[in-house]
Order: C-alpha cells, then structure tokens, then sequence
C-alpha cells in the first residue's frame, strides 16, 4: 500500500473539529455584535466564523459520496431541522417579531444533501436536483425583493429559508463535480488507473474542490456587491474562500468516528446556540 504523504494531514476527525471551533467563534461573534465596545472582537470572531461552512458543506458532500444508509443521514439532519425551527419559533416568539430573519443553517444542509443525492443516483431522478436548487435561488430573490422594499415577505415562512441562500447547494454541486472530475481525469488513460485510490488522487480531488470554492465565493461576492448585498451582509464574507486550505490537505480519510461523537456534532448545533443565548441573556 502507497505510504501516505506528509502534507495529507487532516482526517474527516480533524476537519469536523475545526468545522465546530469556526462555527462557534462565528456565533459568540454574532452575540458580542450587540455590545457597542466590543465590535471589534466581534468582527474577528466573524471573520474566523467564516471559514466553517464550506468545510461543513464538504464533508456533507464526503458524507453522501461514502454513507452506505442515505436514509439515515436525511433523518438526522431532518431532525437537526426540526429542532432548529423550534428554536426559531422560539426566538421570534421572545423577540415579540423582531428576530423574522432568524434562518436556519439546517436548511441550507437539507438543500445541498438533496442535491447532492440525486445527482449522485444518476437516473431519471436526478433531473429533479433543480427543485432545492430553485427554492434557494426563489429565497435569494424574495430576500433581494425584501431589502429593496424594505418589507417581510410572509408567505415564505423564514423557518424554511436557507441561511446562506444558494451556497450551500452551489459548493455542493461544485465539490460533486469534483469528484466526478478526478474520477474522470483518472480513468481517461490506462497509465493514470494505476493511481485510482492513491493519494495522488486524493490531492487531485483536494485541489480540484479548492479552486472551485474559490472562484464560486469571489463570483458569488462580486456579484452581490455589485447588488443589493445579501450573502456579503458583512466586509468580511469572502474570507470563507480560506476554508480551502483545511480541505486542501484533507487525506480522504473519516478519522475518529465514535457514535457518541458522530451524534454529539448534531446536539451541539443547537445546544451551543442555546447556551451562548443563555450566557448572555444573563450578561
């Protein structure tokens, strides 16, 4: 067996974990922003955050190429949707209204798995990969119409709107892809199958998904910069192009994958969430 190279360093373990640190630097960066003092830790916090969710939607998409039970996956991240609603409805229901764009991250997860699945069947299903992809892109134009208007459209509950609009199933078709890409690439000559399953592959596979990331995050920022800003709410959105580099060195990989810890990533989700709201209801 091909020993593994040095610079293949990061596990699917290691990826989740740093996934989860983003993530939560990210939302304390999101409560600190009500303290007038401390905007500027608040923007580094941010800033940090955005390198989570395009590692998120790439192992989402590692996920769906591997899981032996799809089903299974839908369900637990239904779930996690579930809960997230709840919540939602609770924070709109204490903010008396005020907390209408309140999305939810669960959406964009269940939009770009969907997408993801069917394109993977490659069949007569797979045509209808374009409904999650269109309720994102229907989101994203109420949500320009909404800012243009200045007015809530109700009509699309917020509980069902995805959180970063069309990004997750954009980087998850763009990560499909590329996998389709090496595997492509690597079975076009009879001299290159000798390196399916290597590590050459991987890097392939590895530098393949980090270009697309980032040339989708510089379009899709240019673009809403150019317009009424939704994605690029903030100066700093386009720094999640730097969730290239964990990926970059991914060694394909699952890593540490005890069920207490493949479960408790869903219970953190929200569970953080609660107790950062908690935290500093009290404060």
């Amino acid at each position: 067996m091909e020993k593994q190279r040095n610079f293949n360093i990061l596990d699917g373990f290691i990826l989740k974990i740093l996934a989860i640190i983003f993530m939560t630097f990210d939302h304390i960066g999101v409560f600190l922003e009500g303290y007038g003092n401390l905007q500027e830790i608040a923007s580094i916090f941010r800033l940090l955050g955005r390198f989570s969710f395009p590692i998120i939607i790439f192992l989402l998409v590692e996920g769906i190429m591997h899981t032996k039970n799809i089903r299974l996956y839908f369900l637990r991240l239904g779930l996690l949707a579930f809960v997230f609603m709840l919540g939602q409805i609770g924070f709109y229901i204490f903010d008396k209204g005020t907390a209408i764009h309140f999305y939810s991250p669960a959406i964009d997860l269940m939009l770009t798995v969907t997408t993801v699945y069917l394109l993977k069947r490659k069949d007569k299903f797979s045509f209808f990969a374009i409904l999650p992809v269109a309720w994102s892109i229907a989101c994203l134009i109420v949500r320009y119409y909404e800012l243009a208007n200045t007015i809530n459209i109700k009509w699309i509950p917020f509980v069902l709107r995805p959180d970063y609009l069309i990004l997750g199933p954009v980087l998850g078709i763009a990560f499909f892809y590329a996998h389709e890409l090496t595997t492509l690439f690597f079975n076009s000559r009879e001299d290159t199958k000798n390196f399916l399953g290597t590590t050459y592959e991987q890097i392939t596979y590895n530098v393949i998904s980090s270009i697309l990331l980032i040339i989708l995050i510089l379009l899709i920022t240019f673009v809403d910069s150019i317009t009424i800003k939704v994605i690029s709410d903030i100066p700093w959105e386009v720094y999640s192009l730097f969730g290239f580099i964990p990926i970059l060195f991914y060694s394909g990989k699952r890593g540490y994958n005890a069920k207490w810890f493949k479960y408790g990533c869903y219970i953190y989700f929200p569970a953080h969430l609660v107790l950062l709201f908690v935290i500093f209801l009290l404060i």
